[in-house]
């Protein structure tokens, strides 16, 4: 008896779950006396650009493709009017969405590697230096950190060829590391920093 009621409670906290998601976004329709006004309304912390979709419409005007607006966080917005003389019209409401980009996403968006790069190996211990890898996904956090946060850097790309990947090895063992190190490897005013703990931590330090 105790394992069926435990069964139902984790039954019931999904679907409370599944519903206040299905909640985040939704659409209501206000009924006129010979229209129906759709608004749609975005209960997230985030401005959303949301795409309405009506389907299997009959006896409706006023809709003839996806309707596209950015409705802001915690906000609503009036999508569109249909208007029917008969009161036995049919519809069907979809939707999708997306995070509108912020300024942030759009710097990181615009990043591009090359502009980066480390072009005289001799300033390696100047500043902040990145040892990225394209298949790397911290390398990739650090990198998106410091364009987002306006914090100069530079790159070795170790996906370039051996040479750079020589040169992190030796800068590596010049300064007395353990070889068995972790990416993302960083130079940061001539110390060396790698298989970090908390990366965000880390990234945190690099502002002050």
């Amino acid at each position: 008896m105790m394992k069926k009621s435990i069964a139902l409670i984790v039954l019931l906290c999904v679907f409370l779950q599944g519903w206040t998601q299905s909640k985040n976004i939704e659409f209501k329709v206000d009924k006129d006396t010979n229209a129906l006004n759709i608004t749609g309304y975005n209960n997230t912390d985030e401005d959303l650009e949301i795409t309405l979709i009506i389907k299997d419409i009959k006896l409706l005007k006023g809709y003839t493709k996806p309707i596209t607006k950015v409705v802001p966080a915690k906000s609503n917005t009036l999508f569109v009017k249909l208007t029917f003389e008969y009161d036995f019209y049919k519809y069907k409401i979809s939707y999708s969405f997306k995070k509108v980009p912020t300024k942030i996403d759009n710097k990181i968006a615009a990043y591009n590697k090359k502009n980066y790069y480390l072009k005289d190996a001799s300033k390696i211990n100047e500043g902040i230096v990145v040892f990225d890898d394209e298949g790397c996904g911290n390398c990739r956090l650090v990198t998106n950190y410091l364009v987002a946060n306006g914090i100069d850097f530079k790159i070795v790309d170790l996906s370039a060829g051996k040479e750079n990947t020589k040169l992190m090895w030796k800068m590596i063992k010049e300064k007395g590391a353990d070889m068995n190190v972790k990416s993302p490897v960083i130079i940061v005013n001539g110390k060396l920093s790698h298989s970090h703990k908390d990366l965000k931590v880390f990234l945190e330090s690099l502002k002050k």
